[in-house]
């Protein structure tokens, strides 16, 4: 008899990747880390591409579950299967040998988890990553609009990102698909960076307009209070340092100097200008994306970096021959003087879950853009990638392109999904498409052409009280009449698939443990494709954020060798 087990599966937890070993080392890695996931995971391919309309006119469930497998799943409650992908499944002595395919599916996925290959960097190898996000106070105006997974999201990567931009030097940070601003303004605000926000959405780049006025007014509040409880106030904090000898590309000669007062090199030096720089900010707000607001400053005693406003967002559709020294000059040209860097600036590029395409592009424009300078980059949306074209998001590396490395759209949507979110809500997600598996069905009964996809279905499910208002509503859809929906046509098709909903659960379930095993191949290729080009220094894949808060966690961290 088989029992779900009680704890995690028990797996040799591997050596994180050495910060200091050399880019062969680390090339070696990475390719011998594909070739065990692709060589798991090819064979699964049909499987994570399954999609659940077609559950059962496909017949997935007896094409692609082992008998006995079936009978062990369809007995298990739904608190089990809740816990199938991250807990397991153990056999006893003489359990059934096809059983065992199970466990040794299960371990055998588990083994791929970018956790257990041995491929992640933590952050503190790399960088110096100062807390600057522990204030009540400050909490309570930077959360304004944000829920907590985004204030923990950005907190940290804002921290991360300020960290690696005073370590490398650069002057301007480019925030890919910056929506409402969230991060841009946080590393605006908090840590005093110039940062250019680029959105395709106008709705969007009007919000962080307004966001960021809303916040101008907060923030000063904060800032009075402060002086309230100390009597002066030194700019800046010690700048953060690379701990990696292959990463100290740059010195901090070049970092941006903020004082008006003192001509040192270093951003914190104690004599320089006691000006609180955050009340200065207070009194920004932006009035467009091309423009700032100016501060009053009739003494004359304000620094000169802080007389404009820091983040300018700009609506913009982004592609890898975007001239970012040129967009920088024509919509934030005052970001050139607060830097006293003439017209060449270096940029960071950043992106906090840059969606499906962006992450690529991202990385393309930071290879091809000559003052890209590093790269700090949290992907999502994975099914949103392209596999086909000139320029496919998908193998990036040359590495993977010679396995012929593919996965297809379905199986990319699995990857951006949680086995850690699932298991943390105790809810089964498979039955979601039980009613959609069950329309097919009805489709073709009534002999209508079941289309691959029916636009306007998100959240049709949520909007029908039941089956029967479900299909009506979605052969509306169609273009036919509704009609042709009866009650006994409905009630002979829910009786004919009894139990269905139960094995649609257990069946996504179980391609849920390929889960992470195909986001570790995506990850792992672009990690491959950065550490395969000449001009990259470094390359390393970071776990920023809690998985069960930000399912998305992994960062991209690299920099160019010295311009």
């Amino acid at each position: 008899m088989l029992k779900l087990r009680i704890g995690f599966t028990s797996l040799p937890v591997k050596e994180t990747m050495d910060a200091k070993i050399g880019r062969n080392e680390r090339l070696e890695l990475v390719r011998n880390c594909i070739d065990k996931i692709w060589s798991h995971l090819e064979g699964y391919i049909a499987l994570v591409n399954t999609h659940g309309a077609e559950f059962i006119t496909e017949r997935h469930w007896d094409k692609f579950v082992p008998k006995p497998v079936q009978d062990f799943l369809m007995t298990c409650s739904s608190e089990d299967l809740v816990t199938l992908p991250m807990k397991g499944v153990s056999a006893s002595p003489g359990s059934d040998e096809k059983i065992l395919w199970l466990t040794a599916f299960i371990r055998q996925s588990h083994e791929l988890f970018l956790e257990n290959l041995g491929v992640l960097t933590p952050v503190e190898d790399i960088l110096t990553v100062p807390n600057c996000h522990t204030e009540e106070d400050y909490h309570e105006i930077v959360s304004e609009s944000m829920s907590m997974k985004k204030y923990h999201e950005v907190g940290i990567m804002s921290d991360t990102v300020s960290a690696l931009y005073k370590s490398c030097a650069a002057h301007v940070v480019i925030d890919f698909g910056s929506g409402k601003g969230y991060l841009s303004t946080d590393l605006a605000r908090k840590h005093q960076i110039p940062v250019v926000g680029l959105d395709s959405s106008d709705n969007n780049t009007h919000s962080a307009q307004r966001r960021d006025a809303r916040l101008a007014k907060r923030w000063n509040i904060l800032t009075k209070k402060k002086r309230k409880k100390t009597k002066s106030f030194t700019i800046g904090t010690d700048s953060p340092v690379i701990k990696n000898k292959e990463l100290s590309c740059i010195k901090n000669k070049n970092a941006i100097n903020y004082s008006k007062t003192c001509e040192c090199e270093s951003t914190s030096c104690e004599q320089c200008s006691e000006t609180d720089i955050c009340d200065l900010l207070a009194a920004q707000s932006l009035s467009n994306s091309t423009g700032a607001a100016k501060v009053e400053d009739p003494a004359g005693t304000l620094p000169d970096a802080v007389t404009t406003s820091l983040y300018v967002p700009v609506t913009l559709f982004v592609d890898e021959d975007l001239r970012l020294q040129q967009l920088v000059q024509e919509t934030a040209a005052h970001l050139y003087q607060n830097n006293r860097c003439g017209t060449t600036s270096r940029f960071l590029l950043t992106g906090l879950h840059t969606c499906g395409s962006l992450a690529v592009t991202a990385m393309r424009l930071f290879l091809k853009d000559s003052s890209s300078q590093a790269l700090c980059c949290v992907g999502c949306c994975y099914q949103l990638m392209e596999e086909s074209g000139e320029l496919c998001d998908f193998p990036l590396s040359s590495y993977g392109q010679s396995l012929k490395l593919h996965l297809g759209r379905n199986a990319r949507n699995l990857a951006s999904q949680s086995i850690q979110r699932i298991q943390d809500s105790k809810q089964l997600q498979g039955h979601d498409f039980y009613w959609r598996a069950l329309l097919n069905i009805l489709l073709t009964k009534l002999r209508i052409p079941v289309p691959s996809r029916i636009y306007g279905m998100r959240n049709l499910i949520k909007r029908s009280q039941s089956f029967h208002d479900y299909a009506r509503k979605s052969v509306e859809k169609l273009g036919l009449n509704s009609d042709v929906v009866t009650e006994e046509l409905i009630r002979e098709t829910e009786e004919e698939h009894k139990g269905v909903q139960h094995m649609m659960a257990a069946f996504f379930q179980l391609k849920l443990v390929l889960s992470p095993v195909i986001e570790a191949l995506i990850l792992l290729d672009r990690l491959l494709y950065l550490l395969e080009q000449e001009k990259v220094r470094s390359a390393f894949l970071v776990k920023l954020f809690e998985p069960v808060t930000s399912p998305r966690c992994y960062a991209i961290i690299s920099l160019k060798e010295d311009l």
